[in-house]
């Protein structure tokens, strides 16, 4: 569990808006690989069926439907403290 210091900082950065390159990177790279994921699932419909609306169809319910997921799974992992360094229970 965090301490009230750790999560009084984490709340401070974020209010502010300060988010880490790694974190841009990370957030810009889970979004190209959501596109490139959607137009593969969309080519991959669009070869079995020769239909270009029902495969693009497809594709956008595929990303949504993931999208959905990882959010709960994300969030469900942020949950769980397993392999998480404890805060201490003093800061001096």
């Amino acid at each position: 569990m965090m301490s009230r210091v750790t999560k009084k900082r984490l709340a401070s950065r974020y209010l502010r808006g300060s988010v880490s390159p790694r974190q841009t990177a990370l957030i810009g790279g889970k979004a190209t690989e959501s596109q490139l994921a959607a137009i593969i699932t969309t080519l991959v419909v669009l070869a079995i069926t020769g239909r270009l609306q029902f495969a693009a169809e497809i594709g956008l319910i595929d990303t949504l439907i993931k999208l959905v997921i990882c959010f709960v799974h994300e969030r469900t992992w942020n949950k769980i403290d397993y392999g998480r360094l404890r805060a201490p229970d003093y800061e001096v």
